[in-house]
């Protein structure tokens, strides 16, 4: 007697990117009725079920081994990349305002903001631009007249995608 057996081909999760503190669910296809075993299996909500969930700090390179009734095993390997810069938000350190086109506006640099507040203020510390708008710009100019070259201070408080909370202040070098 000659018995053979179904061969089974593994298939999942391409390698992705996400956030830190994110949740993915991790996931292979291919044999309904195997038996899993991710590696490493730290950090995994069950290593033993074809969509076990994670949420890495770094990035990390799991593998899944399948087993089937018959004993055949395969084996199926995705890694996930974590952006440490996800929740990033800052201010340049210049900008020219002369309308060349070049770094002509001030404005807020970042990602997963949710929500700021920011301002700018001359060497007197008068308020010369402030926003709640991460997409406004300011074109160094106070009361429509263009401001002189200097130093100025930049501050900033902002709500991140994911509920962090960042207060920063900093130097912006005024140029034309």
């Amino acid at each position: 007697m000659i018995v053979t057996y179904d061969y089974f081909i593994l298939s999942g999760i391409i390698d992705t990117l996400i956030c830190p503190g994110n949740t993915i669910q991790l996931f292979v296809n291919g044999c309904s009725t195997c038996n899993y075993n991710w590696q490493p299996s730290g950090g995994l909500n069950d290593a033993t079920i074809f969509n076990p969930s994670t949420s890495p700090t770094s990035e990390i390179n799991y593998t899944v081994t399948a087993t089937d009734i018959s004993g055949c095993t395969n084996s199926f390997s995705t890694t996930i990349n974590v952006d440490l810069t996800c929740y990033v938000v800052t201010m340049p350190s210049a900008f020219s305002p002369n309308n060349d086109g070049s770094n002509d506006y001030l404005h807020p640099l970042g990602k997963g903001v949710k929500t700021i507040e920011w301002s700018v203020y001359n060497r007197w510390g008068e308020l010369v631009y402030s926003s709640g708008n991460f997409y406004d710009k300011w074109n160094g100019k106070f009361k429509n007249v263009d401001q002189p070259i200097g130093v100025y201070v930049w501050k900033l408080n902002a709500t991140m995608t994911n509920g962090e909370q960042v207060q920063k202040e900093g130097n912006v070098i005024l140029l034309r």
